[in-house]
């Protein structure tokens, strides 16, 4: 399972420091990326899967960009 987490670039920040954050200099620190992971496969539970027990790789990242939440969940049929 993958989750991108991206965040809005804040306002107050100057021109150079937004641009950082837009080529990926700067990644936000809050929330730490553990309570982003607990939160996205909590919700997962009996909709996507039966249990977030089944999930055995995960890999999440955050950014700053466009506000947005995406996920990719891959089956494995043994």
């Amino acid at each position: 399972m993958v989750i991108k987490a991206q965040f809005d670039i804040p306002k107050s920040w100057t021109k150079a420091k937004k641009a950082a954050a837009e080529a990926y200099e700067i990644l936000p620190g809050k929330p730490d990326i553990d309570n982003i992971a607990k939160i996205v496969l909590d919700s997962f539970n009996g909709v996507v899967f039966e249990d977030d027990a089944q999930v055995y790789d995960l890999k999440v990242v955050k950014t700053y960009g466009d506000p947005c939440l995406l996920t990719e969940v891959t089956c494995w049929k043994w």
